[in-house]
């Protein structure tokens, strides 16, 4: 039969998943804050830039091409 864990092995495992938590947390932020610093770029590229998906309809595009395209 399984041991029941003690008050400090339950506590230092709440750390450990409160750590991850936080280290979660910072991950989805740095990919935040670099998708805004990609779409940043791609908004202000003088250049027409269009994503497409598979077949062939349009995904996303920059403010040069919606310009042109309208």
């Amino acid at each position: 039969m399984d041991r029941k864990p003690t008050y400090e092995e339950l506590e230092q495992r709440v750390k450990e998943v409160e750590k991850e938590a936080r280290k979660r947390k910072q991950a989805e932020e740095d990919l935040r804050k670099s998708q805004e610093y990609v779409r940043n770029v791609i908004d202000s590229s003088l250049d027409m830039i269009i994503t497409v998906d598979a077949d062939r309809n349009i995904v996303e595009l920059n403010r040069a091409a919606e310009e042109a395209f309208g």
